[in-house]
């Protein structure tokens, strides 16, 4: 019984060695895996705060390319309102220029007619006035008969000189 014990104590001895070893290389192949964790956490906690610093640079370069995007949009809207005021003013303008093209021909027209009229005025005032000249000729060369004693030296062209500076 008492080898049987013996045996017993020494399977006993065996098994709690080898328990021990199990459980030193269960411990050290735990460290290895909690150091192994602690690595890759350490290393998900610097690649999360590089894509972190990655998505705030992104994000501020969204938001510099958003505003940049609206004063585009704005100097868009500003230089299409531009040119249609400028559109408009030269519609304006060439209306303007219609117009007084227009007005041009119209007074050229009535310039025209009233220099007509002033010279048709003119060669009536003048036919008239050499009417009256050859009248007042008459007259005279009719007096200068009728009163032969005088002896009035007569000059047509005295007379006519005399006439038209009387006249005009």
């Amino acid at each position: 019984a008492e080898a049987k014990t013996e045996s017993l104590e020494e399977k006993l001895a065996m098994e709690q060695q080898h328990r021990t070893a199990v459980e030193a290389t269960l411990n050290s192949e735990r460290r290895e895996s909690t150091a192994r964790v602690a690595s890759a956490a350490d290393m998900a906690k610097r690649e999360k705060a590089s894509l972190e610093a990655t998505i705030r640079g992104l994000e501020e370069e969204n938001v510099r390319v958003l505003a940049d995007a609206k004063a585009k949009a704005a100097r868009i809207a500003d230089l299409e309102g531009t040119v249609k005021a400028l559109t408009a003013d030269v519609e304006r303008l060439e209306r303007e220029q219609k117009e007084a093209a227009a007005t041009h021909q119209r007074m050229t027209a009535h310039l025209s007619d009233e220099v007509k009229q002033a010279k048709e005025e003119a060669r009536s005032n003048l036919q008239c006035r050499d009417e009256a000249i050859n009248r007042k000729l008459d007259e005279l060369e009719a007096l200068r008969t009728r009163v032969p004693r005088l002896d009035i030296e007569h000059d047509e062209a005295t007379t006519r000189s005399f006439l038209m500076h009387t006249f005009s």
